[in-house]
């Protein structure tokens, strides 16, 4: 998990730190809105690698004043040994207040993907494509927010306009940066988030589409059941077979849906005619839904929508094969994972 200071390794059967590793520079305290996102895991003949952004303020020396820095930090997932540095001066952002094409409303650097040549970082809605070998930038494009990449595509979210909050989603070469499609055009944010692999969810005004991150071809579209969706809808996969999307934002909740991740078909959603309550989702793994109600933490049926369990005693931020981790992220603590 991503930390202040780094990154640290958490044994979730006992709650206890494996291991730990700080970034070159150091974190900056106090101040308003989040530094740091969800590391990103990726594996290589080599074995398992971490990865994890950071903002970062650079000491300056002399007659050399301080900068902003983002610090890109890569660590050995078993050993805790950092494997890979980078860090590069970020682009001024031209983010309108509250236009919301970073998902989750998050602007800290985030990696969205790495590979043998190429990592993938979006910070405050704009892209950076840093290449493996030389640690240097091969391109960066402002106003685009990436959240997915797939065979050679980088997609996301992006502004259709200075200074306004119209928006669409996008995909760009992984190589180059040249366009390869746009998609789901709206007069209003798009919030594009990840939705499985291969899937790149966005909103076109209320409605949720699923589009292909290859091609940007739309796989599936949902109204709502004709309701007035408020909040932008955004989508997590369960890593296996499924893609739930949740119209939810600070705490409120108004919808979630589920999808084959295949297929694109809808297989259940809430509210419905049961008149059950609507859960506010904090993971999604293997076929479980983890989340909360007024009426406690509840694991649902990621197949069927039903409750799994109505008392499984915590509402976990991140799950695995092995259990879950609950609480504010600064104290973990571990839970079993949902039978």
């Amino acid at each position: 998990m991503a930390g202040e200071d780094g990154l640290k390794a958490v044994d979730t059967a006992r709650s206890s730190v494996k291991w730990s590793v700080e970034t070159t520079h150091k974190a900056d305290r106090g101040g308003f809105g989040t530094r740091r996102s969800a590391p990103r895991v990726f594996a290589g003949q080599g074995g398992a690698t971490v990865f994890a952004a950071y903002d970062r303020t650079v000491p300056g020396q002399g007659t050399l004043p301080a900068r902003a820095a983002i610090e890109v930090l890569a660590v050995d997932a078993v050993s805790g040994k950092a494997a890979w540095r980078a860090e590069f001066m970020p682009t001024p952002s031209s983010r309108v207040e509250g236009s919301g094409l970073a998902a989750d409303e998050n602007v800290a650097p985030k990696v969205i993907s790495a590979d043998t040549a190429s990592v993938v970082v979006t910070a405050d809605e704009t892209t950076y494509v840093l290449d493996r070998d030389t640690r240097q930038l091969r391109w960066q494009q402002k106003g685009f927010s990436a959240v997915s990449v797939a065979d050679g595509v980088v997609a996301g979210g992006e502004a259709t306009g200075t200074g306004s909050l119209n928006g669409q989603l996008g995909g760009l070469a992984l190589d180059s940066g040249q366009r390869r499609w746009t998609a789901a055009s709206s007069d209003r944010s798009v919030h594009a988030s990840a939705a499985g692999p291969g899937l790149l969810a966005g909103n076109a005004r209320e409605n949720l589409v699923l589009v292909d991150v290859r091609t940007g071809a739309e796989r599936a579209r949902y109204a709502g059941g004709g309701q007035l969706h408020l909040h932008p809808w955004r989508c997590r996969g369960d890593e296996q077979s499924l893609v739930l999307c949740a119209d939810q934002y600070a705490g409120q909740v108004d919808a979630v849906v589920v999808f084959n991740a295949a297929t694109a078909a809808k297989v259940w959603s809430l509210p419905d005619a049961s008149g059950r309550i609507v859960p506010q989702v904090t993971a999604f793994w293997h076929g479980a839904v983890y989340g909360r109600t007024t009426n406690g933490p509840v694991v649902l049926d990621g197949h069927t929508g039903k409750d799994r369990e109505n008392k499984p005693g915590a509402a976990p931020f991140a799950v695995d094969q092995y259990g879950g981790l609950a609480g504010d992220g600064r104290s973990p603590i571990a839970v079993p994972a949902s039978a």
